[in-house]
């Protein structure tokens, strides 16, 4: 099995719109105390879903996504509320169920190498820049509350499809070419020019 990250956002954007809005999420990049942040003023309102996105995931073609790990740092404490988590595929629709944070200091961890957060992914899917965090804030009274983190950050876990060795008989094309059986694309190992021997080839299903 095989990881890139953790890596940090380098976007965000309002995913949907609710009572309260976000406070300077790109504090939300990196782990420098400085912190994005929303506060609520009734027990009704909660803030707007809002994601960060743009990690920069280059995921190999064809690769099976096994786990998904989310951090944050120094979320606020449970004693605000509910702050609550979900990843997006496409910055706007919630992928996976929310989940509560439950703060301990520091970087708070959330998925593990084999944990994909109740949802499918391809390699396609994660490295989109649209793939990201969503956060929401709950109020819990009618006072006012801030929910607040100082970054974000995610590590994939994946592995990748191997390639095989076929014989492919009288397959008499240029050297370095390709062609195609079925759904399997194949990249010509030995063909030197017209002849009757079967040619090595390497293919991964596409």
């Amino acid at each position: 099995m095989a990881s890139q990250g953790p890596y940090a956002p380098a976007s965000n954007a309002v995913a949907q719109t609710f009572d309260v809005p976000w406070d300077v999420p790109a504090n939300g990049y990196s782990d420098n105390s400085t912190y994005a942040s929303t506060t609520t003023n009734t027990i009704t309102d909660q803030s707007d879903w809002h994601s960060w996105d743009n990690f920069g995931f280059t995921i190999p073609a064809g690769a099976t996504i096994d786990g998904i790990v989310v951090e944050f740092n120094d979320p606020t404490p449970l004693t605000f509320g509910q702050l609550q988590f979900a990843l997006t595929k496409d910055n706007f629709i919630a992928e996976t169920s929310w989940a509560d944070l439950a703060p301990v200091g520091g970087w708070d961890t959330y998925g593990g190498p084999t944990n994909l957060h109740g949802a499918t992914w391809t390699a396609d899917e994660i490295n989109d820049p649209d793939f990201g965090v969503m956060l929401v804030a709950i109020a819990s009274a009618n006072v006012s509350q801030t929910a607040y983190f100082d970054a974000i950050r995610v590590t994939v876990y994946y592995t990748e499809t191997t390639p095989q060795q076929y014989a492919y008989p009288d397959a008499d094309v240029a050297a370095g070419s390709w062609t195609s059986t079925g759904a399997n694309l194949w990249s010509v190992l030995d063909e030197t020019g017209a002849d009757d021997d079967a040619d090595y080839i390497t293919g991964v299903a596409t």
